[in-house]
């Protein structure tokens, strides 16, 4: 059917083809479009299909397939709709499908695909539409995902995608659906989600804990967040009241770094307080060493006739204004002027 490598168009689709397809049509480079979806096709897909360079589409879709998605795929750069839905594909998803640069829609749902989602995948930046949903994938959701400015819709339940739902995702200007459900997220529901304005907001059966945000507060969202015991409300019936803003995680993290640097504080302030009292006990102590006075007493015994005695002519050494000056003798001591 591919003679001389000319063919454009392949659209088998809405048969009961059965086998596999053959290894031929991969050498088929003029492919633009190559449609099999909804057959009873099976076994793996030839590697050459995957990395077909001329391909817009590719539906391989409601058929039986099965085995990974090569690393050929980043030879598609052309490939703008890959349908891969209701099969047995399995494997992680190559990181080389970011290097089909011109991909508008992904749609690998219930299949059998396991690992994480290449880190990358913010490079695909014509991206509209992510449909995973209904197969194995596990890991963190990429937060480059909210690089991907041109996506509208994204599927990602019934998966095992762990860890906290990337706040860049609210930064997606035209994302309407969001559908995260039947997963293993866990943490807050990010606050950024609350400046999109989301037809479908899927959320449910998760691990996430906190307060719902006021601004999802909305009919439109009812069922969006059950299945998350530790979510809280004040208003959505079917959640516990929140706590005050004290017992949530980020509050009490905050609180005890508070009270730890209060304390470290209160120590430094005691020690330093402890140090200043002693040295100005050892100052206090030195002045009044240096300060103090050696005084020596001493007596004088002489009684007052022995002065009145002295009084005389003969023992006057001195006059001045205030009276005369007599020598005195003392038995017990030295003369005194």
């Amino acid at each position: 059917m591919c003679k001389k490598g000319t063919m454009w168009k392949l659209l088998m689709l809405q048969n009961n083809f059965t086998g596999e397809i053959p290894g031929s049509y991969a050498n088929c480079t003029t492919l633009i479009r190559f449609r099999v979806s909804k057959n009873r096709l099976s076994g793996q897909v030839p590697g050459g299909i995957w990395g077909l360079p001329n391909a817009e589409l590719i539906d391989l879709a409601e058929n039986d397939f099965e085995g990974p998605i090569t690393s050929d795929i980043g030879k598609a750069k052309s490939l703008a709709h890959l349908y891969l839905e209701k099969n047995r594909f399995s494997g992680e998803l190559p990181s080389q499908i970011v290097n089909a640069s011109s991909l508008v829609y992904i749609d690998l749902s219930d299949n059998q695909f396991s690992g994480g989602i290449p880190a990358a995948i913010g490079e695909l930046k014509q991206l509209t539409t992510l449909w995973l949903q209904g197969n194995e994938f596990s890991g963190p959701i990429p937060d480059s995902l909210g690089s991907c400015h041109a996506i509208n819709d994204i599927n990602m339940a019934q998966n095992t995608f762990s860890g906290p739902i990337p706040a860049s995702l609210g930064s997606l200007p035209t994302l309407n659906f969001l559908n995260l459900s039947r997963n293993q997220l866990s943490g807050p529901i990010p606050g950024t989600l609350s400046s999109l304005r989301l037809n479908l907001l899927d959320l449910s059966n998760n691990r996430l804990t906190g307060p719902i945000p006021e601004t999802l507060w909305s009919e439109a969202y009812n069922g969006s967040f059950s299945g998350n015991a530790g979510l809280c409300s004040e208003k959505i019936r079917g959640f516990h009241r929140c706590s005050p803003q004290s017992n949530t995680p980020q509050h009490l993290h905050m609180v005890l770094i508070l009270l730890m640097v209060a304390t470290v504080a209160l120590l430094v302030s005691l020690a330093g307080f402890c140090y200043l009292k002693k040295k100005g006990e050892r100052i206090g102590e030195r002045s009044l060493k240096e300060d103090s006075w050696d005084v020596k007493s001493f007596t004088l015994t002489f009684t007052e006739d022995e002065i009145l005695d002295s009084i005389k002519q003969e023992n006057l050494i001195g006059k001045g204004g205030s009276g005369n000056v007599y020598r005195v003798l003392l038995e017990t001591t030295k003369n005194l002027p």
